[in-house]
Order: C-alpha cells, then sequence, then structure tokens
C-alpha cells in the first residue's frame, strides 16, 4: 500500500511532490521547510494543501491500487 501511495506521490507535480515528502513524510515542520525552499511559511501551507488535493484526486481515481 505504501509502495503505491509512492508511486502516486512520484505523479504529482515536483513542487506538491517536493512539499508533501519533505512536511508529510520527513517531517519537516512549515518554518524548516519555508527556510530549506526559501519562501513565507504561507507558501508552504497553501503547496501542501494543493498537493494533498492533488494526492487525493490521483487516490481517488487509482483506488484499486488500494
Amino acid at each position: 500500500r505504501k509502495e503505491n501511495l509512492m508511486k502516486l506521490i512520484d505523479m504529482l507535480p515536483e513542487i506538491h511532490k517536493e512539499i508533501i515528502i519533505m512536511v508529510e513524510l520527513s517531517g519537516m515542520t512549515y518554518a524548516q521547510a519555508s527556510e530549506y525552499l526559501d519562501v513565507p511559511i504561507g507558501s508552504v501551507k497553501s503547496r501542501l494543501s494543493r498537493a494533498k488535493e492533488d494526492l487525493h484526486t490521483l487516490v481517488e481515481k487509482n483506488m484499486e491500487l488500494f
């Protein structure tokens, strides 16, 4: 199941894949991600929100993997 989720994450646009991996999988805080990416915390939050929406859509379209 985790393997299939990673395949779907890989299908995300790079900017979304990056933020999902940093915050959700690696456990970075918003502040850490913000510093690493050199963007405001608000940008980290909005990117993560859009990334989660895109991932949710991919999961729904590929339910047979889960």
